[in-house]
């Protein structure tokens, strides 16, 4: 799955759960909502398309090409050596990591490595429905579990990105009216902007 799905699946699940829960099973906090995201990113890091090569995250038309070259290349780097020591879709795509950090954040009151956790499950439960799969049980078995016959980069991908950005959308229009820190952050800005 590319990583813009998996950011939309983090985003989706929780928004969708909130349906049910009302709020409380959202991040409080800017904190916490960067730590989803980052979560559902963070397994592919492995990955030869991996989202360590930072400079495809910066302005295109600002940034000069050989900070990006340089970033890249050192993302390459990383990326590389993690993917030779873990292998790719291997041990950083185990669920019991993504678990113990939510177990370690639980103890600690952390509330960013909380959602961090749970985006990192997220990201694993959303390749588990490519035809590769995931290895759900490791590491007490290697064998990779897949549930959907969805191939990364191909249409059903694309139409599966596409619903859950709907979805997101359509959860955040609804939700941000009834978000107090949003608008406290929407009053100071206005307050400050319009010079009161």
């Amino acid at each position: 799955m590319r990583g813009k799905n998996h950011v939309a699946l983090a985003l989706a699940i929780p928004l969708g759960a909130a349906l049910l829960t009302q709020p409380i099973f959202l991040p409080a906090t800017v904190a916490g909502w960067g730590g989803l995201i980052i979560g559902s990113l963070a397994p592919d890091i492995d990955g030869e398309g991996s989202v360590a090569y930072l400079g495809n995250w910066l302005p295109r038309h600002v940034t000069p090409k050989p900070v990006v070259a340089l970033l890249n290349g050192l993302g390459r780097t990383v990326s590389g050596v993690i993917r030779s020591i873990f292998g790719h879709r291997k041990t950083l795509h185990w669920p019991v990591i993504g678990g113990l950090l939510i177990l370690l954040a639980s103890f600690w009151r952390i509330d960013w490595l909380f959602w961090f956790g749970v985006g990192y499950v997220l990201h694993i439960l959303g390749d588990s429905l490519t035809v590769s799969g995931v290895p759900l049980l490791g590491p007490f078995s290697k064998y990779d579990f897949s549930f959907c016959p969805m191939v990364t980069g191909k249409f059903v991908e694309s139409a599966f990105g596409w619903c859950l950005w709907a979805f997101v959308a359509w959860r955040v229009v609804d939700i941000l009216p009834q978000s107090t820190w949003l608008w406290q952050v929407v009053y100071r800005f206005g307050g400050s902007f319009l010079g009161g």
